[in-house]
């Protein structure tokens, strides 16, 4: 059975929606979640925002403090993030680490732009 929780505004601590906890996923948006009662069809949160554009139906204020977690009934809960590929550049030392290949391979290129100017 998925683990549904009780999502409760950070700001007004008022229950504003339901999520499972495997549909949660950074970045965060509106059509993760679904209404605060389950016998009730009508969406609390605005399915097409992203975390920093939802707005708490009772304050007007945006729920989330961080976009990679969200306050439950039992507490804060932090979704969790896939670890992502590093490129590393062994040319340097001690060898630097890039989130994206492509930074990895603006940085090899600027440093044979370098290596050619001598």
């Amino acid at each position: 059975m998925d683990s549904i929780l009780n999502i409760i505004c950070e700001i007004c601590d008022e229950h504003i929606a339901t999520a499972k906890k495997k549909d949660l996923s950074v970045p965060l948006t509106g059509h993760m979640f679904g209404p605060p009662l389950p016998d009730r069809m009508v969406h609390s949160l605005l399915a097409e925002v992203e975390w920093e554009y939802i707005r708490c139906p009772m304050c007007n204020k945006r729920p989330f403090i961080r976009d990679d977690e969200v306050m439950t009934q039992h507490g804060t809960y932090r979704i969790p993030i896939p670890e992502t590929e590093k490129f590393m550049c062994e040319c340097c030392d001690p060898p630097r680490e890039f989130d994206k290949k492509t930074q990895l391979s603006g940085h090899k290129g600027a440093m044979q732009r370098e290596a050619n100017k001598t």
